[in-house]
């Protein structure tokens, strides 16, 4: 299951559950489209999370910042908060 991690570490054991998993495909509009009840939730007092990860140079600041012409999910998040 790609929305699935399981994790083994020194006898310990640990299942990491995410409600998306995109790849390098994806465009900034599809990976904001994930991410829509996350502002909503932050107001309501839920806690949230997001990671992006990836080796150097995967684009995780330009998936978080974004540019002019292709706001990040940063930018998009404040415009839906404020």
């Amino acid at each position: 299951d790609r929305r699935t991690l399981e994790i083994a570490l020194d006898g310990s054991y640990a299942i990491c559950d995410f409600s998306a998993v995109l790849g390098p495909e994806s465009t900034q509009a599809q990976v904001y489209g994930e991410l829509t009840g996350l502002a909503q939730a932050a107001i309501d007092g839920r806690d949230v999370s997001l990671i992006a990860c990836g080796p150097p140079g995967a684009g995780m600041s330009f998936t978080l910042c974004g540019s002019a012409e292709q706001p990040g999910l940063l930018p998009r998040l404040l415009d839906d908060l404020f």
